[in-house]
């Protein structure tokens, strides 16, 4: 019996999606880990307004993100030749270039409007910094995907840990010198900068050779042959960008910086988890995937086995969330952030959908289908947007508000995810009743323990 488990353990972890997924887990892990201990120094240092101006900086800075390589470094996965991945990493980082000089000017030209309608005097100073962090993203995206192609995996995880070190290490010296919320801005952006040195310096010492690949014809035909990414993909993944960071915004302008501070609080230390997890599994997923995209049954398998993989590893830390997040916040980060505790109990379950979801998003590219999953993108959008201004507008109260958005995203996330299943192949009573036979009890239980041991 027992070495009947062991083979099965030994036979599972053999298989290189999951040694991939290994690989990438535990860079992260680890860089996360930093981030965690890190966590409650930083929140005794920093105030929820200086979290507040840093995640809506972080935020505008993050809708741009996926229009910096105009939506081609995805793409850069599914030539055949080497020589023709090559010129579509050389277009996504020129244009990343391009496009932040850009938004470089627009901002020395409206500066003054832009920082009017943040209505946050010290942003004047602070936007300058986007093109700057944009440049950086921008080529850390496509060499990033570029290592994701040639199954460069571990180098990805050591790239992560030291990030995570760099961002570490500054975010408290910063904080010491008292420098607030630049502080914090800055240490998010040398974070960055670390981190691509690393992958330039990487890519010269084994790649370097393959520049001489790189032409402007080769290039203009591989823009064309993969135009549908800039066409559809680029604007799906900027509504998706512009989504995910849109709230941050919304409740700094919409009520003031310190709600905007422990929602940003609350998205940030909940999904470190999903980020560990969620983007291991996503970039081996798109691999895979991209790989099988001609073979239905395979894809079909892989999509289901992620999807349940993901529901058991994230169920338990959810539901402890969703039943003791005020406590868990207010006892590791300070009393001060029992706000930002309330608003990770009611978003529990939306970020656990999350992480479920979001490696399966990569069907849409992988399976080059980037219609559907630019309608989803407005969908998704629409399901954040609405209920905040509802909540504002109606009730004028950010409790409410948060409590409305996360029942709208939590109900829009799931049925995205029945649809991502459906569209592998998977039926939708299938999924629906084997999600709710595994979550239902488990957040039961857990609700049953708040009500008898912590009223």
């Amino acid at each position: 019996m027992i070495r009947t488990i062991k083979d099965k353990i030994k036979t599972n972890f053999q298989g290189e999606f999951t040694q991939n997924v290994i690989k990438l887990v535990t860079g992260t892990a680890i860089s996360q880990f930093l981030v965690i201990i890190s966590t409650p120094l930083l929140t005794r240092i920093f105030s929820p307004a200086d979290f507040g101006i840093y995640g809506l900086f972080a935020s505008i800075s993050g809708i741009f993100i996926v229009i910096l390589n105009a939506g081609y470094e995805q793409a850069i996965l599914l030539p055949e030749k080497e020589e023709d991945a090559i010129n579509l990493l050389a277009f996504s980082a020129a244009f990343s270039v391009a496009f932040s000089l850009l938004i470089f000017l627009i901002i020395i030209l409206f500066n003054s409007l832009l920082t009017s309608m943040i209505g946050i005097k010290d942003f004047q100073l602070l936007l300058y910094l986007i093109p700057i962090s944009n440049i950086v993203k921008g080529f850390n995206q496509s060499q990033i995907y570029w290592c994701n192609r040639k199954k460069q995996f571990a180098r990805i995880s050591k790239n992560r840990i030291m990030a995570a070190i760099v961002l570490t290490f500054f975010s408290l010296l910063f904080g010491y010198l008292k420098y607030k919320a630049y502080g914090l801005i800055f240490a998010f952006i040398l974070s960055d900068i670390i981190s691509s040195l690393f992958l330039l310096y990487s890519f010269c010492k084994e790649d370097f050779a393959k520049l001489k690949f790189i032409s402007i014809k080769n290039m203009i035909t591989q823009i064309k042959q993969f135009s549908a990414f800039p066409k559809y993909n680029i604007w799906s993944s900027f509504i998706n960008s512009f989504s995910l960071n849109l709230p941050t915004i919304m409740f700094s302008g919409l009520f003031n910086p310190s709600v905007a501070g422990y929602y940003s609080a609350s998205y940030k230390f909940i999904t470190m988890p999903v980020s560990l997890v969620a983007g291991s599994f996503s970039q081996v997923f798109f691999q895979k995937a991209s790989e099988e995209r001609n073979n239905p049954v395979n894809i079909e398998k892989l999509s289901y086995e992620t999807y349940k993989k993901l529901l058991s590893i994230g169920i338990i830390p959810f539901s402890i969330i969703l039943g003791f997040g005020d406590l868990i916040f207010s006892y590791a980060l300070g009393s001060k952030w029992l706000i930002a505790g309330q608003y990770s109990q009611i978003l529990s379950v939306f970020f656990l959908l999350i992480l479920v979801s979001s490696p399966l998003s990569y069907l849409f590219p992988a399976l080059y289908k980037p219609k559907p999953g630019f309608i989803w993108s407005i969908i998704l959008l629409l399901s954040r947007v609405i209920p905040i201004f509802i909540g504002y507008y109606v009730f004028n109260n950010p409790f409410l508000t948060v409590v409305l958005f996360g029942l709208s995203c939590t109900l829009i996330r799931f049925t995205f995810c029945l649809y991502l299943l459906r569209m592998v192949g998977i039926k939708i009573t299938e999924s629906l009743t084997y999600t709710l036979s595994r979550v239902l009890p488990v957040l039961l239980f857990v609700y049953i323990i708040r009500l008898m041991f912590f009223r």
